[in-house]
Order: structure tokens, then sequence, then C-alpha cells
């Protein structure tokens, strides 16, 4: 019941968090300018999209409606009626904005009137203003609202690696959560079932008492994990703790996904009950007796062809130096680690049956020691799924160091922070925004060379910025710089040479960043630029509030103003939600984990009450059989764990050779799973002192039962 409630929320909650992911990329296909197509238009646009606290402040500005435009089919989606000149609607966010920051003010053009409804907007947390305004030079004609395209560079996950990400860390332990409580459920039946079957009742009908009674805890599981999954998405749906933001539905979760999911989870438990029993019942006196079930080698093989496939993957990689394809090389991570990981499932009782077979080689060198042996033999069954949760914690914690290392090699901050591009709508607008204190920078004009193919850039600043540029970008080299530069001259910087009036020679690579332009040491509001686009090239600085107060600043001038990042590339709107995304999924897989280790350790502990009270019948010590069930634990735990650890070291390996970063989990991994494992060990610990029973009495209970 507990694995069918873990499964359903799992599933609804990923499948919720999938459809809320294209939610949002289909409203925001909503609320783009539709372009006219020929010279029939309803109204022109302008839109700029700018960084704030980590997300992209939207501001639509429209004009007039044309003659025989229809306000009511081209009204912005969110808006009761199409804005008059002057007026100005804000989303809910952009007037929290306003309230705790004064510079968020400045963004705001015109005068506020209304607020966007829901309607209108891609997720609570969208920072999105419609404003009327007079149309520019830049402006573009449109005919409507919605575009075939997202232009707004919000965050989002990509769906493939959403669905990977929560399969793999939260739907592999939740599998492996179910398989283990059926198989609980089995194994509690079988004496009973067994004794049934030897007084004459066919297999084929306790079979299928057992899969309804299963069914029946699968269908009060679906129940509960339904109503905890409604009640999560409530919770987190106006958070950023899944990644994104998003509106839920009216029924939160979709009816026919829960279906879907019911059916299937149903099916599986009932399924894997139905299956127990009948492999229990081929040797009905060995259940009968409760002893352990038969050994298939061949259920190891699932196992070695996942390890066998990942190990292919890294050693291609690191050792031939062949890299596959993205498509072939990221079907192969997440098969190879949803195949080892449930294959370790199956083939953890082989293992540990194997494993017990060692000490029998030699005398064994203590009775707690053989009887740690015996009972890893006879309960490995038990055992293996109490420890797979070892298994999983060692992949979730590898696998999700490696992602979090990956993700944070996209986003590598630098001390100067990132140089971006400012471009004015009007050119009355230069000088007050050249004239926004706080930041170094520089103008840009740029037009085609004479004489030559490509474009010309010019660039223009005193030299006491232009000194602040070069040591922001090569520390060490703004002295350098200043001792060369001559105000009112034209120069060019180069990296070799001797240097003279028009050459300014910094080494290193330094001119990289004045490079290949014409350098005017001048303040650009005092002296005659060429013809051709002007753009302010800037340093705003190396965190988001430094660059937030900046571009307030000056969209307070310069309302039209568009604001780019000349180093960012395409994948950095998706950084930051996959990485909380990531986060969760990791912190989900051990949840699950640990909640596998304590159910099965319960199981394993009451199905070892009888063993117990024969041998403190016999003259054992408690304090022997405590070590009897630690040994054996750590035995068994051992092995799981080992196979975690490489199942999540070469998963997490290949992970990040398919992104091409060669982050890898390194340490960090490794420090977190045998951290989870201490923490899950202490758990189950716990969990049996707090279970341990009276023997004597269980010993009399058991005979009175038998």
């Amino acid at each position: 019941m507990v694995a069918a409630g873990v499964a359903t929320w799992v599933a609804l909650l990923g499948a919720t968090l999938w459809q809320a992911n294209d939610d949002r990329a289909e409203r925001g296909r909503a609320q783009e300018p539709r372009p006219a197509v020929g010279a029939h238009h309803s109204f022109e646009a302008f839109q700029t999209d700018t960084p704030y606290d980590g997300d992209v402040w939207t501001t639509i500005h429209v004009g007039a409606l044309q003659d025989g435009a229809d306000p009511a089919t081209v009204t912005p989606p969110g808006v009761p009626a199409f804005l008059a000149p002057g007026t100005t609607y804000v989303s809910p966010a952009v007037r929290r904005a306003m309230a705790r920051d004064p510079l968020a003010v400045g963004r705001v053009p015109g005068r506020i009137i209304g607020t966007i409804a829901e309607s209108g907007l891609q997720s609570p947390d969208q920072l999105l203003v419609y404003s009327a305004g007079t149309p520019g030079p830049l402006w573009r004609r449109a005919t409507g609202w919605g575009s075939p395209v997202v232009e707004v560079p919000r965050g989002s996950i990509p769906s493939g690696p959403l669905l990977g990400l929560v399969a793999l860390l939260v739907g592999v332990p939740s599998i492996l959560l179910a398989r283990a409580t059926s198989r609980m459920s089995a194994v509690s039946r079988q004496r009973s079932l067994a004794a049934s079957h030897l007084i004459g009742v066919p297999i084929r009908t306790l079979a299928t008492a057992a899969a309804l009674d299963a069914s029946l805890c699968a269908v009060t599981g679906f129940v509960g994990g339904s109503a905890v999954a409604i009640a999560s998405v409530l919770a987190v749906h106006r958070t950023r703790l899944l990644g994104i933001e998003w509106f839920p539905p009216a029924s939160v979760v979709s009816p026919p996904v829960a279906l879907m999911v019911g059916l299937v989870l149903i099916g599986l438990i009932s399924r894997e009950a139905a299956r127990s029993t009948r492999r229990d019942l081929q040797t009905p006196l060995s259940a009968r007796a409760g002893g352990p079930r038969p050994t298939r080698p061949r259920r190891i093989v699932p196992m070695l062809l996942g390890v066998a496939g990942l190990a292919g993957m890294v050693f291609a990689y690191v050792v031939l130096g062949v890299h596959l394809r993205n498509g072939p090389a990221i079907v192969y991570f997440y098969a190879g680690g949803a195949l080892a990981t449930l294959g370790a499932f199956s083939a953890m009782p082989v293992v540990l049956q194997l494993w017990s077979r060692r000490p029998r080689r030699r005398e064994p060198r203590s009775t707690e020691s053989f009887l740690a042996v015996r009972r890893l033999s006879w309960q490995r069954d038990a055992l293996a799924a109490a420890c797979i949760g070892f298994t999983v914690v060692g992949l979730c914690c590898l696998v999700g160091a490696a992602a979090l290392a990956d993700l944070d090699n996209l986003s590598v901050p630098s001390a100067a922070g990132d140089e971006w591009d400012v471009q004015v709508a009007h050119d009355t607008d230069l000088a007050p925004t050249l004239a926004v204190p706080h930041a170094p920078r520089m103008l840009d004009v740029s037009g085609a060379a004479e004489g030559a193919e490509g474009v010309h850039h010019t660039l223009v600043a005193d030299c006491s910025t232009l000194a602040r540029i070069i040591e922001l970008t090569s520390p060490g080299l703004g002295d350098r710089f200043t001792r060369q530069c001559h105000p009112g001259r034209t120069f060019r910087v180069a990296s070799h040479g001797a240097p003279n009036v028009t050459r300014v020679v910094l080494p290193g690579g330094a001119d990289s960043i004045l490079g290949h332009s014409d350098v005017v040491a001048a303040d650009p509001t005092g002296v005659t630029l060429p013809a051709g686009q002007r753009d302010i090239l800037v340093f705003p600085g190396a965190t988001d509030a430094q660059v937030d107060a900046y571009v307030s600043r000056v969209m307070a001038v310069a309302p039209e103003v568009q604001v780019s990042d000349l180093e960012a590339d395409a994948f950095a709107p998706m950084v930051t939600p996959t990485r909380r995304l990531m986060l969760g999924c990791t912190i989900g897989g051990m949840l699950t984990a640990g909640a596998l280790l304590v159910l099965c350790a319960l199981d394993q502990r009451r199905l070892s009450r009888m063993d117990d009270a024969r041998l403190v019948a016999l003259g054992a010590t408690r304090r022997l059989t405590a070590r009897a069930h630690a040994e054996t634990f750590a035995r068994a735990a051992a092995v799981a764990l080992g196979v975690g650890l490489l199942v999540g070291g070469l998963d997490g390996t290949v992970y990040d050779r398919v992104g091409g970063l060669a982050a890898g989990p390194g340490g960090t991994g490794v420090i977190l799973a045998l951290v989870a494992v201490a923490v899950a060990t202490a758990a189950v610990v716990l969990t049996w002192l707090m279970a341990l029973p009276e023997h004597r009495g269980a010993l009399g209970e058991e005979l009175r039962r038998e």
C-alpha cells in the first residue's frame, strides 16, 4: 500500500510537471504579438526582454489601433480592453517587485490602471508589462496575438531531460519499492498459502487470491498517493521548488493520466503478487518451512548487461576518445542506468548467495559469523529487498552530483561578470543611457567597412574607463594600458610589437576585448561619431543584483531599450530551473530509498522472530543474535552499496561525457553517498531497536500459532 502510494505520487507529480512545462510554453506563445504579413496590420508593437531577479522582465509596448481594427479581437490576453495611450497593465509579480525594489518602479512606463489576469500570464512569477505608447522606428507591425514560437528566453526545463531525470532518479526507486513490497507481501503469505496448497487448493486459485489482495492494497495506496500528489501540487506550484512555477488546471492533476497510472500500477502489483505466489508454490514443502527460494543464476544477466553498457561507454569516451552522437549516447545513458539498477534487484539474491558461500571454505571464526552466514544464505531474498535501498542511494547521490557538476560548468561566472550589449531605440536616449553611473561602458559604433567586406567597429570611451575594462577582463594590465593611452587619440590594440601613437600593446591575449576595432580615447558624448549602429557595451557587475540595478536605471531613462548578455549561450535559461529539479529529484529518490530500507527492515525483523526465539530457547544470548543480525546486514549492505556506487559512478561519468563538459561527480558524489548511507543505516538500526520483541514470548506465540 505504501509502495503504491509513493509510486502514484511520483508518477502524478512528474506528469503534472511535464504538462506544466508545456502549458507555460503555450501561454508564452499566446502573449507574443503576431507579426503582420503584407501591408495589412492592426497595430504596431515593440517588445523588450531584460534581466531581473534571475528571470526575464518583459515589456510589450503597443501603439494605437489602425482604422478598421476590431478592439475585441486584438486585445492582449489577460487584459479587459485594448490599451489607451499612456496606460499600462502589469502582472502581480511586477507589483510585488515594485513594492520591494524602488529601482524597479523606473522600469514601468505610463500610468498603471490594472493587473494582468492569470489567463494572460505564463506563470505566477512572470514579470510582464503591457504599455501603450508612440510607435518608433524599431516597432513592428502586428495583426493580433499568438506567435508560433516563444521569443521570451525565460527559464524552462527541456522535456527530454525532465522525463529522464524523474524516471531515473525517482521512478526507478519507486518501481523497486513496489517490487520489494510486493515480494514482502508474498513472503509473509507463503507459509499459509503453502499449507493451503498442501491440503489441495490449486495454485491458480491461491495466485488469484494473492493478486486480488495486492490489488486492494494498490487501490488504497493509489487513492492516498493521488491525494498527496494533489496536495503537493497545490503546495509547490507557486514556488520554484521543482524548478518552475505554473498555473495548475481546475482538476490539479490530469484525470486521464491519473487513471492510466492507477491501471498500470494496480496491474503491475497484482501481476507481481501472482507471479511470486506461483513461483513460491512450485516447492510447497520448502515454502511451508519458510526456506529460501531456488537460486537462478540467469537473474544476474540484466545487471551485467547494464553495467557492461555503461562501462563500455566510459571506456570509449575516456580511453579511446570516441564520442557517440548525442541521441544514441543519451539512450545508452538512461537505458544502462535503468537496466543496471532494476537488474540489481533481481541479481542481489544471487550475489548474496555467492557472497555467503565464501566463509564456508574455512572454519567459521566465531558463532556470530556462522549465524550471520547462515542468515545471509537463508534470508537472502528479504535481505536483498532491504539492502537494495543502499544501491538506490548510491545511484541517486552520484548521478545527482554529476548532473549538478555538469550544470555548474554550464554557468561558470567570471569575476568581472558578463559583457552586456545595450541598444537604445532612439538617438535621443543615447546620452542619458551613457550617463547612467556605476558601470564601466564604451560605445560601439558599427557599420560597413569601406572597400572591404564585413562590419567595422569603432569603440569610444575615455582612458580611465578603458583601463577599468582592461583590468576587469585581464587583471594586472590596467596600469600598463593607462601608461600607453593618450586622451583624444585613435589607436588599435595589439598583442605584440612596439607601442606607438596608433598602437597599444597588451600581451597575453588581453587585446581580445578591444582588438580588431578602432579605439577612440574620448568621452562618447563629446566627440563626433561616425555613421552606423550605436550599441553600448557595458560590464554591470558579477552579481544579478548589480545587473538588475544597472538595467533598472537604464530603463528609467530609455524605456524601449534592448539588453542582451553577449556571453550567455542558449542553455542559460535552462540551467537554474533544471538545477532545482535535479536537486528535488535526487532528494526524492533518496527519500524513496529510505522508505524502502525502513519498510523492508521491519519486515525482515518480523520474519526473523521465530529464528531468534529458537536460538534463545537453545541458550543463545540476545547479544549473540543481535551481532548475527548486525553482521548479516553489514555484509548485505556492503554488497548493495558497492553495486550502487559502481552503477552510479559509471552513470554519472557517462552523463557528463554526454554533456561534453567532463565535469564528473568526483569525490562529492561519493561523500554524499556515504553520508546518506550512514543516515539510512542509523534509521534502520533505530527502527530495529524500536521493534525488538521479547524472544521467549515470541517463541511461545509462534509455537501456539503452529
